[in-house]
């Protein structure tokens, strides 16, 4: 996972950061099977396989153990993920906040990596036999005021 940034400014309202699966039209909160071009064997893209294959919700899990704060001093921001968080939920889910003691200006993280992202894929997951299609999903990040 790359690292990111919030900037605060104006006043010290504090913020928070969510992640939801994107349950509005065209899109999956779930990985779910899909063809990125015009057409993938026999299936017509881009776009979700109509009756395709899913994998089960909350099968992506944010850990943001390691993880960490730059940019400013003083009170810092929190990663709220330590012991996991399921992103690929239809509720979202707060991942990061910053109370109204936290120091105005850009918060930068650091330390997410290749493994701060784990799925979990069960042995019945199906095969997609049609050449280029893959598992997708669509995820929100909403950034929101007050801690």
């Amino acid at each position: 996972m790359a690292n990111w940034g919030v900037t605060m400014s104006g006043s010290k309202t504090g913020w928070n950061v969510t992640v939801a699966g994107d349950t509005t039209a065209g899109k999956s909160a779930v990985f779910k099977q899909y063809c990125p071009n015009a057409t993938c064997g026999t299936d017509s893209g881009p776009g979700y396989i109509t009756g395709g294959f899913t994998l089960a919700a909350s099968s992506l899990t944010l850990n943001s153990t390691g993880a960490s704060w730059t940019g400013n001093s003083g009170t810092t921001p929190s990663h709220l993920c330590n012991s996991g968080c399921l992103m690929d939920t239809t509720t979202a889910v707060k991942i990061a906040s910053a109370s109204t003691s936290v120091s105005l200006g850009t918060w930068s993280t650091t330390g997410y990596s290749a493994t701060s992202l784990a799925l979990s894929v069960p042995t019945t997951t199906r095969f997609l036999s049609q050449s280029g299609e893959v598992y997708h999903l669509d995820l929100v990040w909403t950034l929101n005021s007050g801690p």
